[in-house]
C-alpha cells in the first residue's frame, strides 16, 4: 500500500469491525498513461464523488484501487468507512503505463472475495458489494486474466448479488463489458476530456447515492440495471458524435 500521506490516512483500523457499513464501493480506477490528459479532471471527478457520498451518510465504506502496467493493484484506501476516506491530489494519481484492465479487475475481485469469505467467518453481516471499474480505454497488457475468466467471475458473484459498474471513453464500451460479464444497463460510456470525465462521475454518484438509499430502505431494486435508463455522460457523447 502506498505510503503518502493520504494513503496512510486511509488505512482500517482495528475497530471498525463493530460499525460496518452495509455498501462496500469497491473503485476500480484506470491510471495508465493515456490518463494523463484529463489527470485533474478525475482527481476533481472522484473527490466530488467522495463527497457527495460522505454527505449521504455515513452507512458506506470504500476500498479504492488504481492500476496500472507497473502495478496492477496498488491500493489506496482499504475498506475504510466513508465519512474517514481522503480524496485524491496530483501526487496520489499519476497516470503511467498500459492498461491491465483484466488483471486488475481479477485481483480486486480477489481482494473483495477474501474479505466476504474473512466476514462470513467473523460472523459479521455480508456487506452490499458495488463494484465500480472507470477506464478510458482498452485493456492491452494483462497476463493473467482473459476476457473469459473474468467473464465467469463476474457471472458468479453477480448471481451472488453483487453489483457491477463499468464506465468507460474506449470506442467499443458496450462491447469490452459484455465480453466482461457486465450488464449494459450498469454500463455507461463517457468522452475522455475534461467535460465528459466530469459527467461520468457525476453521473456515477447520483446512482450511487439512489443505490445506497435503496440498500438503506429495504427496497426492491435489479442489481444489473445501477443506471436506470439515465446516462447522461453517454447522452453527452452520442450529442457530440
Amino acid at each position: 500500500m502506498n505510503t503518502d500521506s493520504n494513503a496512510a490516512s486511509n488505512s482500517a483500523s482495528p475497530t471498525d469491525a463493530t460499525s460496518i457499513p452495509e455498501v462496500h464501493i469497491y473503485v476500480l480506477l484506470d491510471r495508465s498513461g493515456s490518463m494523463q490528459s484529463i489527470a485533474s479532471d478525475v482527481v476533481g471527478g472522484f473527490n466530488r464523488l467522495l463527497a457527495d457520498q460522505q454527505a449521504d451518510g455515513a452507512d458506506a465504506r470504500m476500498t479504492l484501487v488504481q492500476f496500472d502496467s507497473n502495478d496492477p493493484q496498488e491500493v489506496i484506501a482499504d475498506a475504510i468507512p466513508i465519512a474517514e476516506m481522503v480524496g485524491l491530489d496530483a501526487s496520489t494519481f499519476v497516470p503511467r503505463g498500459g492498461t491491465p484492465l483484466l488483471d486488475a479487475t481479477g485481483r480486486l475481485m480477489a481482494t473483495a472475495t477474501a474479505r466476504v469469505a474473512q466476514r462470513t467467518s467473523d460472523s459479521l453481516p455480508p456487506e452490499e458489494i458495488l463494484f465500480v471499474s472507470i477506464t478510458d480505454g482498452h485493456e492491452n497488457c494483462s497476463g493473467e486474466q482473459t476476457l473469459a475468466s473474468i467473464k465467469q467471475l463476474v457471472d458468479a458473484h453477480s448471481a451472488a448479488g453483487w453489483t457491477f459498474v463499468f464506465l468507460s471513453a474506449a470506442l467499443d464500451v458496450y462491447s469490452e463489458a459484455s465480453s466482461m460479464g457486465m450488464d449494459q444497463r450498469s454500463t455507461q460510456s463517457w468522452v475522455g476530456d475534461s467535460a465528459g470525465t466530469g459527467r461520468a462521475f457525476d453521473s456515477l454518484s447520483a446512482s450511487t447515492r439512489s443505490h445506497r438509499r435503496k440498500v438503506r430502505n429495504s427496497e426492491f431494486f435489479d442489481k444489473g440495471d445501477f443506471f436506470e435508463g439515465e446516462k447522461p455522460a453517454e447522452d453527452d457523447r452520442t450529442d457530440r458524435e
